[in-house]
């Protein structure tokens, strides 16, 4: 056999053996990176009483800070929970009580009680550095691993791209960090890391009906409204303008009355007398319609909008700021919703049979004789079934109805919910 016949047949194994060590390498890492994270991944319970009934949550959360700080999501611990149970790795479990929440992100801080020595933490990392190929690293109580193994799940992927959340993608509006990390049951609130070991994300199940990854709320949203919720104040998207809700007319858009200097919207490029027609994906043809857009987003997101400004069309972002109220808010707050709407249970449903003026049904369009067939995806057919959904519902999200009108063809109806006054 001649030398080159022997190089040739040994080459493939000289080769293989020199990709191992780096390999090695990287499988050492990976598993270093899991064992030191893992440390700060919890599991969560918790209950929630409804007319008697107590429904039973369950999902993951992340430790930020040696005290016993977690952050995790509303889907985990809804407003008004209690008995709620955190479980450590190796097995220990602590009572935890509600700093505050904040509902457009839909995130929520607790606080282990009885801690007597400095718990494993994570560090909160920086999103705005990410790109679609960064890695990361999901780590969560999936299928109650970390209550029955007494440690959480791991999965690994890149991130694929950052998107808003549209139509039909649960109680989240903004901007979302999507992940090809495989995301399951126990998965909400759970943290994303980077190859530093620092938080990137927190993990949600509100997957768009057009894709098919898993979503994270990007830390970097989180970060600019936390220490406002740990103190226990309420936070709203800020803009700095007021929108033109009396002027009559079939000029395209929706007219700015106000925009305020060293406000979001003016560092935008905004001004009084601009047009807004279009925010991200969406045409704006009416007030209400903007208004909506605007109400939805939690502080932090980057909204694209098209404006027309002395009939020239450009396109500028704004990023939504915080508007802090400082009073605080009761741990266990459930607050009511407010629809703006009656309605009178027949044998073909629900009929509307009555609605305020300036409230949500109002600006929706909602109308009297309207039958309501259904609310938030699922069939009504009694009050009882109504009134049980609202209770799971906070104001500032979206109510999507479906009804039949006229008896003849049915209509969509999206309504904002209010805050029921006390």
């Amino acid at each position: 056999m001649r030398l080159g016949a022997v190089l040739f047949v040994f080459l493939p194994l000289f080769v293989t053996l020199s990709q191992q060590e780096p390999l090695m390498k990287a499988d050492e890492g990976a598993v270093s990176l899991y064992q030191r994270v893992a440390k700060t991944v919890v599991a969560i319970h918790c209950d929630v009483k409804r007319k008697g009934r107590v429904a039973s949550y369950v999902g993951s959360g992340v430790i930020i800070s040696p005290d016993g700080e977690v952050l995790t999501v509303l889907s985990v611990v809804p407003p008004g929970a209690g008995n709620i149970r955190v479980a450590l790795p190796g097995g220990a479990v602590y009572r935890a009580r509600v700093l505050g929440y904040e509902e457009r992100n839909t995130i929520v801080l607790l606080k282990l009680e009885g801690v007597n020595k400095p718990l494993p933490f994570a560090k909160l990392g920086s999103s705005s550095a990410l790109r679609a190929g960064s890695f990361a690293l999901a780590v969560a109580n999936v299928y109650e691993s970390e209550w029955r193994e007494q440690e959480p799940t791991c999965t690994f992927g890149v991130v694929s791209g950052f998107y808003r959340l549209r139509h039909g993608d649960g109680n989240y509006w903004g901007t979302v960090m999507e992940i090809d990390a495989a995301l399951n049951h126990g998965s909400d609130g759970g943290p994303v890391f980077n190859l530093r070991g620092e938080v990137i994300g927190i993990m949600i199940l509100g997957y768009s009906y057009s894709r098919w990854l898993g979503c994270a709320i990007p830390i970097d949203q989180i970060k600019l409204v936390l220490d406002d919720i740990r103190h226990g104040h309420r936070v709203l998207p800020r803009y700095g303008l007021v929108i033109d809700e009396e002027e009559e007319g079939f000029e395209e858009g929706v007219r700015l009355a106000r925009v305020g200097r060293k406000g979001p919207a003016y560092k935008a490029g905004l001004r009084t007398g601009d047009r807004i027609l279009k925010v991200d994906d969406v045409d704006i043809g009416r007030a209400e319609q903007l208004a909506k857009e605007f109400t939805i987003v939690p502080p932090g997101t980057v909204l694209t909008l098209v404006v027309k400004r002395g009939g020239k069309t450009f396109t500028t972002k704004l990023k939504v700021g915080k508007w802090v109220l400082r009073g605080k808010r009761p741990e266990q707050e459930q607050a009511e919703v407010y629809v703006g709407f009656a309605l009178r249970e027949e044998k073909e449903g629900l009929f509307v049979e009555k609605i305020a003026p300036n409230s949500p049904a109002s600006r929706a369009k909602l109308q009297v004789g309207d039958l309501v067939l259904e609310a938030a995806g699922k069939p009504v057919k009694t009050l009882e079934q109504f009134e049980e959904l609202l209770e799971q519902m906070r104001p500032g999200q979206i109510l999507r109805l479906v009804v039949l009108r006229d008896k003849k063809y049915t209509v969509e109806v999206e309504l904002v919910l209010g805050r029921k006054k006390k």
